[in-house]
């Protein structure tokens, strides 16, 4: 049966062909890590998922209606290099902050943020924050092992760990967390992301992000998401 991560492969294989090959009388080989889109894109949809279906039956029109020859074959995640680089390695989000002109604007829309969920002594944007590691100015450790059902929350956190902290919105039912991630739409998190908006979210400039720790391997496209337990 289709999951959420393989909606998740059509869709940026949609928004990659749409925005990558706007002229006409091309061959185009999608290389996809995952089977069931691959066979949903070679086979014009399928039995299960009406909406994975319906994204590759408009992704096949579109590129029928420029003379597109459209295939997909699959590409095995161990040689997907590039894609799963910023997917797999672990980086410490703690460290990073975000330039203070961006968060006031985000102040602006949200002033009743209390605390900084991820974040040390040097990265904490708000008066009180829950650190990482053990830190004597922190109000506590590790936002996991906090009851954070009335907070109201903002964190740039590590991106490995999205998935993780919405799970805990939604099961302590949380009032408002403000998250800092990636525009990332293959990620399985991704639509559980999208369903828990309170607002539209803020695209931030990549460029105007700052960082503490002294390189930056890759910036992605950010934005603030808004969001809360789906009561």
């Amino acid at each position: 049966m289709p999951r959420d991560t393989d909606w998740g492969s059509l869709v940026p294989a949609g928004v990659t062909t749409a925005h990558k090959l706007p002229r006409t009388n091309k061959s185009v080989l999608l290389l996809l890590d995952n089977q069931t889109a691959v066979a949903y894109v070679n086979n014009l949809g399928g039995t299960v998922s009406a909406q994975a279906t319906k994204l590759a039956r408009k992704l096949w029109m579109w590129c029928l209606q420029r003379d597109i020859l459209l295939t997909a074959q699959h590409l095995p995640g161990k040689e997907n290099v590039i894609a799963d680089r910023e997917s797999r390695v672990m980086k410490d989000r703690s460290k990073w902050m975000l330039n203070p002109v961006i968060f006031h604007e985000i102040q602006r829309h949200f002033p009743c943020l209390e605390i900084n969920l991820f974040a040390t002594r040097l990265s904490h944007q708000l008066p009180h924050f829950f650190s990482w590691r053990p830190d004597p100015l922190a109000e506590a450790t590790d936002a996991f092992l906090q009851n954070c059902g009335p907070v109201r929350g903002y964190a740039n956190l590590p991106w490995n760990l999205i998935g993780r902290v919405l799970a805990k919105v939604e099961s302590q039912g949380v009032e408002l967390v403000t998250l800092i991630a990636p525009i990332w739409p293959s990620q399985p998190w991704y639509p559980r992301l999208l369903r828990m908006l309170v607002s539209n979210p803020l695209r931030i400039d990549p460029q105007r992000v700052a960082i503490t720790k002294d390189h930056l391997d890759l910036t992605p496209f950010l934005a603030m998401w808004p969001s809360q337990a789906i009561l």
